[in-house]
């Protein structure tokens, strides 16, 4: 065998020896079950940032829309007096 092949070898064990050695450590912790991966896929990052990003963004214009609409300011409204009676 080359030296390639030897080193490939080597990192191919050193690998599967890993993954063992976490799979021993997942079964303590979780008994048999833990030797297995774990079946859900990963969450797709870049989708769930931009899904929130766009809804911040629409829960911004929406919130300016419906200010603009009852005609409200940015600017505190005075108290209102309370009758007595």
């Amino acid at each position: 065998m080359s030296e390639r092949e030897e080193k490939l070898k080597r990192l191919a064990e050193a690998e599967l020896l890993k993954e063992a050695k976490a799979g021993a450590a997942r079964a303590e912790v979780s008994g048999p079950t833990g030797w297995k991966k774990c079946t859900l896929r990963p969450t797709n990052k870049r989708f769930l940032q931009n899904t929130i990003l766009q809804t911040i963004a629409s829960n911004k214009t929406n919130r300016s829309k419906i200010k603009a609409e009852k005609g409200e300011s940015n600017s505190p409204k005075p108290c209102k007096k309370l009758k007595k009676g």
